[in-house]
């Protein structure tokens, strides 16, 4: 390698180790916001802000949390963004180097990190649903949800929150149209992420999947 590529090299990792602490500072904001959503008392991330004559919930401080989902979206749309240009710089230095060279560690460290990140968090509590079909150019199908898949989140909705799962699951799908749902699920005994975007397609519904409560 010459003196130029190493220049390169090494302007890369310091651009991909600032990016890496960018998006913990990323992250630490969205679970604060997430903290207060979520709290005993909170408007959550897709319940109503409204009440059932359309007039503001008196139970939640609406303004509060609408500014609070927004500054939750723009922080999501970041974090995607900081994500993609690690990947791209982690690339672009594997890229570089010879083939069979030992990778350098800050270049393990941050591929360390970078596969920790996807790696699935940990259900808070057991499944509630199971998918018991999926239909086929839908968007569960396009999301890769399958059948026998054991639903342990879906949005913010998960086992033990009181009340019935399959209401508050129909409600955040609606609330949720064309917008980006995460689901937590359990498939051969392994915990897996997807997103999944309900909307309208060719068939009913906006998931195109039938649920089996449990």
């Amino acid at each position: 390698r010459d003196e130029r590529t190493d220049m390169a090299q090494d302007e890369t990792k310091e651009r991909a180790k600032a990016t890496v602490l960018r998006r913990d500072e990323v992250e630490r904001d969205m679970k604060e916001i997430l903290g207060r959503l979520n709290a005993p008392g909170g408007a959550g991330t897709q319940q109503p802000l409204v009440d059932e004559e359309g007039y503001p919930r008196a139970d939640v401080d609406v303004i509060a949390a609408r500014n609070d989902r927004h500054k939750l979206a723009r922080l999501k749309s970041d974090y995607d963004a900081l994500t993609d240009r690690i990947q791209a710089m982690l690339f672009e230095l594997h890229a570089s180097e010879k083939a069979g060279k030992e990778k350098e560690e800050p270049i393990r460290t941050m591929q360390r990190k970078s596969e920790a990140d996807s790696t699935p968090p940990q259900p808070t509590s057991g499944p509630f649903a199971v998918v018991e079909e999926v239909q086929a150019d839908s968007p569960a199908a396009e999301a890769g949800l399958q059948a026998g898949d054991r639903i342990l989140e879906f949005g913010d909705v998960r086992k033990g929150m009181g009340g019935d799962e399959s209401s508050r699951l129909a409600a955040a799908v609606q609330a949720a149209e064309n917008q980006t749902l995460r689901i937590l699920l359990l498939r051969t005994g392994q915990v897996q992420v997807t997103h999944v975007v309900p909307k309208k397609w060719a068939g009913p519904g906006t998931l195109g999947c039938r649920l089996k409560p449990l």
